[in-house]
């Protein structure tokens, strides 16, 4: 990515004042029709003068004082299967976007989300409103502490670990086998990537945070809640599509079912392996014994029924 921008960008204005951009996140996926690409990134100046409109204290490694001044998440899904042309569209993409902003700093926003406009354009869609909570918060406002899971979707990990799903309705849900999918009211398919959903009773986690690329819609259903939520699902990394033709990648996610989970003191989503069991264990030697019970450690149901045990000795009183 950074050779691409290097040898395709040229600064054609020496008069303008010097920006960096940093490419924070990116994922190129495809299918046998399309190309999809998804690019976050960061534009920093090189003075300390400027406000942080962002809110974001993010360093630039070869210049710690420079400050960042416009954030782009843009996506870009076309036909062409020619990575340079795609990449090339997306960079473009953002590059405007920062000129707009810097032509009109006053009357343009300094973040600009793709993500956001297509979530907005989803829950118009599946029919779905804006809720608004009270600014006091109480043991209901805390997953691993509320009585009741509230219903609705949730569009960040932050809505998810205080039980406060941000868009709220009649949800349509097409489920099978653990695994769901958000409908219009009509029940036809909706293209929607959210972070999660409750369906009053279950937990669903979208399938995105951990199956790179992201172009699926589906929804896992959680197993256990607590200081992990737990699930059985395919983990597939970047490195493993890069390895297998798109066309191979429903082949390779079939071959092996893992245990993942969410952290519910960071967020981050991982698969669980045998090595990292013991550091998620620590503290209940119990626990630790019967990890050297197993007949195989490796193994996602294994994982899981272990972890579960766990949830169920950490977690409050009112979720057990």
């Amino acid at each position: 990515m950074n050779h691409f921008i290097c040898s395709s960008l040229i600064d054609s204005d020496k008069k303008l004042p010097n920006y960096t951009l940093v490419v924070q996140e990116f994922a190129l996926t495809g299918t046998p029709e399309t190309t999809h690409f998804e690019l976050a990134v960061l534009f920093f100046t090189h003075g300390a003068t400027l406000q942080n409109p962002t809110g974001a204290a993010v360093p630039v490694n070869d210049n710690p004082q420079g400050l960042p001044v416009y954030k782009a998440d843009i996506i870009v899904e076309i036909s062409s299967k020619t990575v340079v042309e795609v990449l090339k569209q997306g960079l473009a993409i953002a590059l405007l976007k920062f000129n707009d902003y810097l032509t009109n700093p006053a009357t343009t926003l300094s973040i600009y989300s793709d993500f956001a406009l297509e979530s907005a354009q989803a829950a118009r869609e599946l029919g779905l409103g804006q809720f608004a909570y009270d600014s006091i918060r109480t043991d209901e406002d805390n997953l691993l502490r509320c009585s009741q899971l509230r219903l609705g979707v949730y569009q960040s990990f932050s809505e998810l670990r205080q039980n406060r799903p941000s868009l709220t309705g009649n949800l349509v849900i097409r489920e099978k086998n653990d695994f769901a999918e958000l409908r219009k009211p009509s029940g036809s398919n909706a293209r929607n990537r959210f972070f999660g959903f409750c369906d009053g009773k279950d937990l669903f986690i979208s399938r995105r945070s951990y199956q790179s690329g992201g172009l699926t819609q589906r929804y896992v259903r959680v197993k256990s809640v607590g200081r992990y939520l737990v699930w059985i699902d395919n983990y597939i990394t970047s490195g493993e599509i890069a390895g297998a033709s798109f066309g191979l990648v429903g082949a390779l996610a079939a071959n092996y079912k893992d245990c993942i989970v969410l952290d519910m003191q960071t967020g981050g989503v991982f698969r669980v392996t045998k090595d990292k069991l013991p550091a998620m264990l620590a503290g209940h030697d119990d626990l630790l014994a019967e990890l050297e019970t197993l007949s195989n450690p490796q193994d996602g149901l294994q994982q899981l029924r272990l972890l579960d045990k766990l949830n169920k000795l950490v977690r409050p009183v009112s979720m057990r």
